[in-house]
C-alpha cells in the first residue's frame, strides 16, 4: 500500500516538474518569436539607434532564446530518460505524455534558430530594402 502511494507521488512530482519545464520552454520560445516583432513594430527605440540595426540585433536575441529553449527541452527529457540506461517506468510514462509537445517545441527551436540567425545576419538589409 505504501509503495503504491509513493509511486503515485513520484508520478505527480515528475508530471508537475515536467509541466513547469515545458512552460519555461514555451515562454522562452515566445520571447524568441516576439523580439524581432517588437524591434520592428514597437514604439520603444533607443536614442541614436536606427530601426534597421535594432532589428538586426534582435536576431541575436531570437537565436539565443531559442537555443536556451532547446537546451531546456533536452534537459527536461533527460531528467525523465537518458538513452542507454534503464528507465523508470513512471518517468517513461510522463515522457510519453509530453513527447508530442517536446517534438513541436524542438521544431519551433529549429525554425526560430534559423530565422534568428538570418535576421541577425541580414535583418538590417531586409528592413532597408522594404523601407527604401
Amino acid at each position: 500500500m505504501f509503495a503504491f502511494a509513493g509511486a503515485v507521488g513520484t508520478e505527480a512530482r515528475s508530471r508537475f516538474a515536467t509541466w513547469i519545464y515545458y512552460v519555461i520552454v514555451v515562454l522562452l520560445l515566445v520571447v524568441a518569436f516576439a523580439t524581432p516583432l517588437v524591434a520592428a513594430f514597437g514604439s520603444w527605440l533607443p536614442a541614436g539607434e536606427a530601426r534597421a540595426s535594432w532589428i538586426q540585433r534582435s536576431g541575436a536575441v531570437t537565436t539565443l532564446f531559442s537555443f536556451i529553449a532547446g537546451a531546456m527541452a533536452v534537459f527536461t527529457s533527460g531528467q525523465l530518460y537518458t538513452p542507454g540506461f534503464f528507465g523508470d517506468v513512471i518517468k517513461l510514462q510522463v515522457l510519453k505524455e509530453f513527447n508530442i509537445r517536446f517534438r513541436i517545441a524542438e521544431a519551433a527551436v529549429f525554425l526560430l534558430s534559423v530565422a534568428g540567425t538570418f535576421i541577425w545576419g541580414y535583418g538590417d538589409l531586409v528592413y532597408k530594402a522594404m523601407h527604401g
